[in-house]
């Protein structure tokens, strides 16, 4: 019975399995693969499948060393970053601005030639528009005041 001798061999993860020369020893007169003789350092062979090597002793006879060679693992291949999500602003509107209302425009109906007398009609002095401030001025027996209220302006007692 033939013993089985197995040969494993693990090379760098950058190295050429197809093109791969054996250095080997000898006592015998000669070394095949299949039947190219083989010189060791010399003859290149390729290892991408396993390869039978056999030893030819002096008297003859053979002894069968299977090879096989594989590929050490490379280095643990570099991540691609995965890019940090940028957070997206928080737009916060502009607060809206209170509108600054338009002053309305304010005439002392006195400096206008207003009698405040309670019989003249000093109404028609704002016919202008705008706040027309009037003095309160009270008839003796009444507590309502003595100017006529017009829709067309604004008036204002002070």
């Amino acid at each position: 019975m033939r013993q089985v001798h197995t040969i494993a061999l693990t090379v760098p993860c950058e190295s050429d399995v197809s093109d791969l020369v054996a250095t080997f020893a000898t006592t015998g007169p000669s070394v095949a693969v299949g039947s190219i003789i083989q010189a060791s350092g010399l003859t290149a062979n390729d290892f991408t499948d396993p390869l039978t090597y056999t030893a030819i002793a002096a008297d003859g006879s053979t002894q069968d060393y299977t090879v096989t060679v594989a590929l050490a693992p490379g280095p643990a291949p570099t991540p691609i970053p995965t890019p940090t999500p940028t957070p997206t602003p928080t737009v916060t509107p502009a607060p809206t601005p209170t509108p600054t209302p338009t002053p309305t425009p304010t005439f002392n109906v006195m400096d206008y030639g207003a009698k405040a007398d309670g019989t003249t009609d000093d109404v028609n002095l704002c016919a202008g528009g705008g706040e027309c401030l009037f003095r309160r001025r009270l008839a003796a027996s009444s507590t309502c005041p003595l100017v006529h209220t017009s829709f067309m302006r604004t008036q204002r007692w002070i």
